[in-house]
């Protein structure tokens, strides 16, 4: 339950942090708009990818604890369990978040190390290795079964040791239980593991996905103000013709006032000779 409660907080303060981020982003997005500056254009910059960097960061450190909290919470348990050989006796460990065909990968890969001949029974949905060989455990080889049980959120992985005659238990073979139970650990540890590399090199893809987005942006944003720049200059003489233009018609209206004159002087004198 400890480990649950610490695991909710956290992710619950994570929230809570991505949305400050997330609100601090927009405030100095709206910010920029405003900006003419230079100088301080490249500080809101910076202080963007500041709180970008802290967000992957706190993700980062999220999935080491989260990881490192599933290692210490390793346990197995012995179990009575339905497998292709009837109900057995077995060794249980369970993970959460973990995928069954991630498991069974990680299971196979794990138990080849016993030098038997390992496969996925499809039809089963077990791994079965043939022949394994583990010198504590016995002189001779040994059959190891493995299957995942779905538990919602967690898979519960159950080992089945064929010792030839009996399936491994702590009744008949305690300290033989004990030495399998130390391997099933050894795997568990391997899991997390290899299950935190995988949650890794996925964060690390999408870090590279936000640093090339981030340098889209920044040519977009870089081409808008270039784009500025441009419409101000043209805004600039724009404005520069509308004076001159402004002079042009208040010299053009003085010309019309005058003619206007000699056209009224003219009409009349044309009057009188018309008379």
């Amino acid at each position: 339950m400890g480990y649950i409660f610490c695991l909710s907080i956290l992710l619950q303060n994570y929230g809570y942090f991505c949305y400050t981020i997330h609100i601090s982003k927009k405030i100095f997005h709206i910010i920029k708009i405003f900006v003419e500056d230079s100088t301080l254009f490249v500080i809101f910059a910076c202080i963007n990818v500041l709180l970008f960097m802290i967000e992957i960061v706190t993700l980062w450190i999220i999935i080491l604890f989260t990881s490192f909290l599933e290692a210490q919470n390793l346990r197995v348990d012995e179990v009575l369990e339905g497998m292709s050989k009837g109900t057995q006796k077995g060794l249980a460990i369970e993970f959460p978040e973990v995928s069954e065909d991630f498991l069974l990968k990680e299971f196979k890969d794990w138990v080849d190390k016993f030098k038997g001949k390992t496969k996925i029974d499809k039809k089963n949905n077990e791994v079965f290795s043939d022949d394994a060989f583990i010198k504590e455990v016995s002189a001779n080889t040994i059959d190891i079964y493995a299957k995942v049980i779905n538990k919602g959120k967690a898979q519960k992985l159950v080992m089945f040791v064929d010792l030839g005659g009996a399936f491994l238990n702590t009744q008949m073979h305690a300290d033989k239980y004990k030495i399998m139970e130390g391997h099933l650990l050894e795997f568990g540890k391997s899991v997390i593991k290899n299950d935190l590399k995988n949650r890794l090199e996925q964060a690390e893809k999408v870090l590279k996905n936000y640093e090339k987005e981030k340098k889209d942006l920044e040519q977009e944003q870089s081409k808008s103000l270039k784009n500025i720049e441009e419409a101000k200059n043209t805004i600039k003489k724009e404005e520069e013709n509308i004076e001159a233009n402004k002079k042009k018609q208040a010299e053009k209206e003085k010309q019309i006032m005058e003619q206007t004159k000699i056209v009224e002087n003219l009409r009349n004198e044309y009057q009188k000779v018309k008379k």
